[in-house]
This record gives structure tokens, C-alpha cells and sequence, in this order.
């Protein structure tokens, strides 16, 4: 059931705005000041509200601007008597969806409510589908990408167990995370990323679990936190091992008890969230050097997955970068169909020190500055293109080496096996088969395969 919150100092609009709206199932709720409204806001999550833009304590437009610091997702629609185009452009800016003129018509005022819900529905729908399509797909075929995605789907089906994901930086941890919240019975309720690095120490314990207003200085209204936000959804805490010790006993609290208070108030507030960690740290170093709680680590580690880099599975690098070409493709409009050998090489042989983000970057930015149908090398980076070269300058001296250091007849022989083994691969072991393949009588290759080294 889709929740409205009617603000309005006139007690008859309230009334009839409150009896229009229960005609078609809504949940109604009314507030007569701006104060009260932010309040109620605060209580209950709101799907639209309607807001009169002339309030005895608070003008509709500062009303607007905290409704939407507190949840910017909230549809908002202005209401006035007194229409001026100073002021619905001030509330446009702000985020307001629409700004409508009293007296209110009925008819008009539930078309406009109607619609901007489904509009809200739609876009949500469009999102999650995007977020299917683009932003969980954990693209690779070698073996240990095979391990990561059925431990993805194994810890999916629990949704309650905290899961640890390692790897360095760029390999794909949030997108497992996602992953493992879009398979579960969770997929429907929010997922919220926290990178802790990035908040400073003296916020971080105010924005996981909100605070009350007047709980400090410029407290000025009841802030919900992260952990009240992800209810029934997923926490997803990136760069875990960034986090001030302090917090990581508050965290473990949590964990364990599932409840918490925010800042400034005496009330316990009882959330189901599951907690997702992951770190490019070594947290067992950190537990021994003591920078980490080594029951907050054990606590977090009930399922670990690690994700390698990209460099240690080269046979992906390719198929990534094609996943990312038909990504890009369709952002930028351009038509890129393949991959030249070159281009290929210098792929495969590069380092990748930023791993998946890395390549993605590289991908987009040759899809943007080609305006050809193939995705050629002499668009990469000058870096990944020397590279290449010095690469292909240590295989030649490499084998120049090789020349060097064995005889001619080892050489023929090693090279004269290695064509007779990929003959018998294609050919299943069928010699008469391998034979035909290599354009040799059966007898000749027969007596080639007893001289040949084993």
C-alpha cells in the first residue's frame, strides 16, 4: 500500500485531500505545520507527499529542502494559492516533482498523484533491470571464476550468514556483494554500500546509526542511519579494515544483538540486515599487529570468498573486455564487432595492476575514440603498448637462447611432437583420423609416434 503524508495548515484540505485519496487504498496521514510534517517523515517512509507551500512555522520550500536531505527518493508535490514562477522553479531545483495550484480539482489532483507514482514505479523497475544487466554479472569461464560464482550462489540461499570478500582493489568485490543480495530473499529491499574509508572517524558512528535532532551541534533533525536504512535488505561495508577500532566494537555489538540505539535517544531499534565485508587487506595481519578485533574478524568470516586478480587468470581478460565492448557500444552508440591480434595481445600480456576497473577504463575509452567496426591496438594506452613490445622482445631472445643452447635435431623433434599431440587431440586418439589431419600415411605417423620422446 502506498503511503502519503498530506501537509496543510487549512483542517478542511486536509480532510478532503484524506478522503479523496482512502477512495483508491491509499495510507493517509496529515500534518498542519512544517515541523510536525518532518516529524511524521521521519517515523514513517512516505511515498508522496503533499506539501503546501504556506506553513505557520516553516516555509513549504525549507519543508521541501529537509524532506528531501532525509530520503531524496520521496515524491514531493507543492501546493499553493498563491502560484508564482519564482517560486515553482525554487521547488523544481529542490526536488520537488510538481507544484500545483488550489484550488485543487479532484480529478486533477488524483491523476497527478497517480501518475507520479507509477513514474517512481517504473524508473524502479528500469533501475533494477539495468542493475541485472549491467552491474551483477560476474563475467569470466576460468576455473577460479567457476569457484567464485558457485560460492555466490551456495551463500546466497542464506541470507542471514555475513559474508568476507578479499582481493585487490578493482577486482569485482561490490559486484559479488550485489550478486549475493540480488540471489537472495533480500533482492527486494535496499542494497547499501558504505566504503569506510572514505567517512571520517568522528561521523562514521552518526551515519551508521543516525541520531536524534538536538543529539549535538547542528543536529538540527533525526537522521536515519545506514544500518536502520538497509533494513531487511543488505550493509554492504567495503574497505572493512579501514575502520576505527571504536566502531568495530560498536559493529560487533550490533552484529550479535541486532539492535541499536541512535545517538541521543534511549530507544532500541531492532533491524534485520545482512552484513557484507570486504577488504584488499590482510585482516589476519591486522588482528596480530592488533588493528583489528579479532572477534569482529572471526565474526565477519562465517563465509569468506576471495576473488583473484585479473592478472592470474588471463584466459578472462578477453572475454571481459568483449562484455565490456557491447557495454559501451550501446552507451556510446558505436558498433565495435571485434578485436584486432594485436589489440588481443596487448590485452592479455598487460599487467592489469588496477585489475577489472582497470579494463574497463581502457575499454571505454578505445570505444570512444574508435569510430571503427574493430577494436584496434593503436587506440590503447602508449603503457600497455610498449608493454607488448618489450614482451615480445624477451620471448624472441628467449628462444634465440633455446636456438643457441639445444641442437637443431632436439628442436625438430620437441616441435615434430607438439603438432602430432594437437593432431591426436582434434582427432580424439583416432590415428587414421590424425593421420588424414597431418596428410601423412597411417603407417608413417604409427612409426613417428613410437621414434617421438615421451
Amino acid at each position: 500500500m502506498k503511503k502519503i503524508l498530506i501537509v496543510d495548515d487549512e483542517e478542511l484540505i486536509r480532510i478532503t485531500l484524506k478522503r479523496i485519496f482512502k477512495e483508491d487504498s491509499y495510507f493517509i496521514e496529515t500534518s498542519s505545520s512544517g515541523n510536525e510534517a518532518i516529524d511524521k517523515f521521519l517515523e514513517t517512509k512516505f511515498d508522496l507527499v503533499l506539501l503546501d507551500i504556506n506553513l505557520p512555522d516553516i516555509n513549504g520550500l525549507d519543508v521541501l529542502k529537509s524532506l528531501k536531505e532525509i530520503d531524496s527518493n520521496t515524491l514531493i508535490i507543492i501546493m499553493t494559492g498563491y502560484a508564482s514562477i519564482e517560486d515553482a522553479v525554487k521547488a523544481i531545483k529542490l526536488g520537488a516533482y510538481d507544484y500545483v495550484e488550489k484550488p485543487l480539482k479532484k480529478s486533477s489532483i488524483k491523476l497527478i498523484v497517480k501518475l507520479a507514482l507509477e513514474t517512481e514505479s517504473l524508473k524502479k523497475e528500469v533501475k533494477l533491470l539495468q542493475k541485472d544487466h549491467f552491474g551483477v554479472e560476474f563475467v569470466g569461464q576460468s576455473e577460479v571464476v567457476k569457484n567464485v560464482k558457485r560460492d555466490i550462489e551456495s551463500i546466497a540461499k542464506h541470507g542471514d550468514a555475513t559474508v568476507l570478500i578479499t582481493g585487490e582493489s578493482g577486482v569485482g568485490k561490490e559486484l559479488v556483494a550485489k550478486s549475493i543480495h540480488n540471489l537472495s530473499h533480500r533482492r527486494d529491499k535496499p542494497f547499501i554500500a558504505v566504503n569506510c574509508a572514505s567517512i571520517p572517524e568522528n561521523l562514521l558512528e552518526s551515519e551508521f546509526f543516525g541520531f536524534e535532532r538536538g543529539a549535538f551541534t547542528n543536529a538540527i533533525y533525526r537522521k536515519i542511519g545506514y544500518l536502520e536504512e538497509a533494513n531487511g535488505g543488505t550493509l554492504f561495508l567495503d574497505e572493512i579494515g579501514d575502520m576505527d577500532i571504536n566502531m568495530q566494537s560498536k559493529l560487533l555489538r550490533f552484529i550479535e544483538e541486532k539492535s541499536f540505539r541512535r545517538i541521543g535517544s534511549t530507544k532500541v531499534i531492532n533491524t534485520d540486515v545482512r552484513i557484507i565485508c570486504a577488504t584488499n587487506k590482510d585482516l589476519l595481519k591486522m588482528v596480530e599487529s592488533r588493528k583489528f578485533r579479532d572477534d569482529l574478524y572471526y565474526r565477519i568470516n562465517v563465509f569468506p570468498i576471495h576473488i583473484p586478480a585479473l592478472r592470474e587468470r588471463k584466459g578472462d581478460i578477453i572475454l571481459l573486455a568483449k562484455y565490456f565492448i557491447d557495454l559501451f557500444n550501446k552507451k556510446y552508440n558505436k558498433n565495435i564487432v571485434d578485436i584486432d591480434e594485436e589489440a588481443v595481445e596487448c590485452l592479455t600480456n598487460y599487467p592489469w595492476r588496477g585489475n577489472v576497473r582497470e579494463l574497463r577504463n581502457v575499454v571505454e575509452r578505445v570505444v570512444i575514440v574508435n569510430n571503427d567496426s574493430i577494436f584496434s591496438a593503436k587506440f590503447l594506452p602508449l603503457e600497455m603498448r610498449q608493454n607488448f613490445v618489450q614482451s615480445q622482445s624477451e620471448l624472441f631472445e628467449n628462444r634465440a637462447f633455446k636456438l643457441n643452447s639445444n641442437s637443431l635435431r632436439k628442436i625438430e623433434s620437441e616441435l615434430s611432437r607438439s603438432i602430432i599431440n594437437e593432431a591426436l587431440i582434434k582427432s580424439g586418439n583416432n590415428i587414421s583420423k590424425a593421420a588424414r589431419l597431418l596428410g601423412v600415411p597411417r603407417e608413417t605417423l604409427r612409426d613417428r609416434i613410437k621414434k617421438s620422446p615421451h
